[in-house]
């Protein structure tokens, strides 16, 4: 029987935290219907997520058809749908493509769950943004250096030769939130609009003395008490310092390094001010979309996975 999207064969879906993608796909990877939702993983319970799921893809079903569902992301977490066990270090997706399936109601469903990823030294995990990475690998088969991806939990990916060496996980999306929601500081960064004249000077005055972060988001306030500087500006200076202290970070680890090329994965403000941030330090990272390369991992590991085969 035929679906009531004639041209689809399988659904990728990328499940995160605070939204779900979802794309109906066709044989050759390309994108024949689009969903999304605000219904992240944060928000479900683990028995949630196959009706969650069908509420969105319910128009592109027919009874009785059994549709290949790919899934990578937080689906997978132990807070998830079900749990999709971690692989380890180092990874190449040619040589270690693993999936989790999960038994569902529904029928006309066959919903398999990626592996994340996870390094023991130091203790890391990563779940969804691998996805990301071996899409990149379509596009840049050779690339060897440096996969950044901005977010909420900034992931910093060491590739070499087509295989995941090393990542490292910066807080510092959350650690922004936190602080401008639920510290002191929410009295003085009232505003969530941005003044660009403010970032740069903060952020190399933080980068040269990351150790004085601390007393710097404390001045923040002072500064709003004492000089009645304006919201936007110390919403733009708390910014700067937090990713200052992260670049700092992931330089001392050596993976800022001139011979070392950057591929940024994002095309939102915060991938911009990564991008900026990089080049005040005299470093040009190469750009990509990252919801193109996540559509283009997930085909990769459909492909890979054999589930085109009923």
């Amino acid at each position: 029987m035929k679906t009531a999207l004639p041209n689809m064969t399988w659904i990728a879906v990328d499940w995160g935290s605070s939204l779900v993608r979802v794309w109906a796909m066709d044989a050759q990877g390309k994108v024949v219907a689009t969903q999304q939702s605000s219904q992240g993983a944060n928000r479900l319970q683990n028995t949630e997520y196959e009706a969650t799921l069908l509420n969105l893809i319910e128009p592109w079903l027919e009874n009785h058809q059994s549709v290949p569902v790919l899934i990578a992301g937080m689906a997978g977490s132990r807070q998830g749908w079900q749990e999709a066990a971690y692989l380890n270090l180092p990874w190449s997706w040619a040589k270690q493509a693993q999936s989790t399936f999960v038994v569902t109601q529904d029928s006309r469903i066959r919903v398999y769950l990626l592996s994340g990823l996870k390094q023991l030294h130091p203790p890391d995990v990563m779940r969804g943004e691998e996805t990301q990475v071996i899409g990149l690998l379509t596009q840049q088969p050779d690339f060897n250096g440096v996969v950044i991806l901005p977010g909420t939990h900034s992931k910093w990916v060491r590739l070499q030769e087509g295989v995941i060496q090393a990542f490292h996980t910066c807080m510092t999306g959350e650690l922004f939130q936190l602080l401008s929601e639920q510290s002191m500081l929410r009295h003085s960064v009232t505003t969530q609009t941005w003044a660009a004249e403010s970032f740069d000077a903060a952020f190399l005055t933080a980068l040269a003395q990351p150790a004085q972060l601390s007393y710097r988001l404390f001045s923040l306030r002072a500064e709003h008490l004492l000089l009645d500087t304006k919201a936007d500006a110390l919403r733009t200076k708390l910014s700067a310092y937090l990713l200052a202290l992260e670049i700092a970070a992931m330089r001392e680890q050596g993976l800022i390094q001139a011979e070392l090329p950057l591929a940024l994965i994002g095309n939102s403000r915060l991938g911009q001010l990564y991008a900026h941030s990089l080049q005040l330090l005299g470093m040009k990272a190469t750009r990509f979309d990252g919801e193109a390369l996540v559509q283009a991992g997930l085909y990769r590991a459909y492909q890979e996975l054999g589930l085109c085969v009923n």
